[in-house]
């Protein structure tokens, strides 16, 4: 169990296995915020085997470069999604993910999540892709929360279950705005598009950097 807290920006990780299982969790900042996790098992003769991971982050921007306030178009760009399965009766799967945006202490304005818990040989898969355009107040500190995690455990002889699951947002200033007002995020958080399916089959732990947030506001959701 590995990460760091500060008072403005939290990123924590846990990622644990026993016997055959495997789990990777990953948390990035730069060039883009991105989290992955992955996680599997298959069981041999008399073994009983399973493994999780969970990774979670949350960070600030604001929309700066006028006084007062006044409210901008955004695009929020965001995806993410799971996919998990198991192979026979004593397999088990979960998977889950989570993107919020709001204000500081307020509902998050957009939110995407679902999981999945079974014990079914069978996959599972869920997946959001969004892209859509909200107004957004100038000099206002809002909070993005991204969480993922994973779980495979399976108790059988021939049994083997694995799950993997990402999220990923991008955020751009639209028209006039764009030229005008500029987004500034907590330090070592980036705004760059990247997506892509963790692989499932990585059993190493890879932990960011600490990060700090934006505008010294020491709330979090």
């Amino acid at each position: 169990h590995s990460g760091g807290i500060d008072s403005n920006t939290i990123e924590l990780h846990d990622a644990g296995s026993f016997s055959l299982g495997g789990a990777a969790v990953s948390s990035t900042g730069l060039p883009f915020p991105k989290l992955t996790s992955s996680s599997s098992a298959s069981a041999g003769l008399g073994q009983q085997l399973g493994s999780s991971g969970t990774t979670f982050l949350a960070y600030y921007f604001a929309i700066t470069g006028g006084a007062g306030y006044q409210e901008i178009p955004v695009l929020v760009e965001a995806s993410g999604g799971f996919i998990a399965t198991g192979n026979a009766g004593g397999s088990y799967y979960n998977a889950a993910y989570t993107f919020s945006l709001g204000q500081i202490g307020a509902w998050p304005s957009l939110l995407r999540s679902d999981s999945v818990s079974s014990a079914n040989a069978n996959t599972v898969t869920s997946s959001f892709n969004l892209a859509e355009t909200i107004l957004l107040t100038t000099n206002t500190i809002y909070q993005v929360g991204l969480h993922v995690s994973t779980g495979a455990s399976s108790a059988l002889y021939g049994g083997s279950a694995s799950a993997s699951a990402f999220v990923d947002p991008i955020f751009t200033l639209q028209g006039p705005a764009a030229n005008l007002f500029a987004i500034e995020f907590s330090p070592g958080i980036g705004n760059q598009p990247a997506s892509s399916v963790p692989d499932e089959t990585s059993t190493t732990l890879l932990l960011g950097g600490v990060l700090t947030g934006l505008l010294g506001i020491p709330t979090l959701w």
